[in-house]
């Protein structure tokens, strides 16, 4: 589990693990009384994927994806669900408009790289990989390493973090403004 900003993140390994039979029909009992309510869907379709019940998974995904399509989260479940049952072109194309509704998530940048890497794309998952360790270089760390497949994870773990004073060392090494004409320009404009 992992708090990032104001949400808490568990992932799908430590959803596993603590869901029972009491939790199974609290979800279905949520999903009825409220349908509209994108956390209990998203829930229950991870708790029927669980259970072996993919197919079913998948449909909950779509109807969370319906409900609300500005939802990364839905958009990730749904990649995630389609990677797991080898689909995927269906998990790239869910896993690129997750990127698109969450630039900044490194989570769904790390995914879009799983996806390319099933897909075939090593070149594009690679971009993906360092992109996503660029935005949140605590990912190969993190609880979310243990849903990926273990050979991807190796992957990701054998790339590179960027640490914060590599990335202010590169930003000097190649300034976009030359300080040093402008201040010879002052300077010769100051002389009598």
């Amino acid at each position: 589990m992992q708090v990032r900003g104001d949400r808490i993140r568990l992932s799908a390994s430590d959803l596993a693990k603590h869901l029972g039979c009491r939790h199974l029909t609290a979800l279905d009992r949520a999903v009825k009384l409220r349908p509209d309510w994108t956390d209990a869907r998203l829930a229950w379709a991870h708790a029927l994927e669980i259970s072996g019940q993919a197919e079913s998974a998948r449909t909950e995904l779509d109807r969370a994806v319906r409900m609300d399509p500005e939802e990364p989260r839905a958009f990730l479940a749904r990649a995630q669900c389609h990677y797991r049952a080898k689909r995927y072109t269906f998990a790239l194309e869910d896993a690129q408009e997750t990127v698109r509704l969450a630039r900044e998530d490194g989570l769904a940048q790390l995914w879009l790289g799983v996806c390319y890497h099933g897909a075939g794309k090593p070149a594009e998952a690679q971009a993906a990989f360092h992109e996503a360790l660029h935005m949140d270089p605590d990912l190969p760390a993190s609880e979310d390493m243990k849903d990926l497949p273990a050979d991807v994870a190796e992957l990701v773990r054998k790339i590179p973090v960027p640490s914060a004073s590599e990335g202010v060392a590169a930003a000097i090494a190649s300034p976009s403004v030359d300080y040093s004409k402008k201040v010879e320009s002052k300077a010769a404009s100051l002389t009598p």
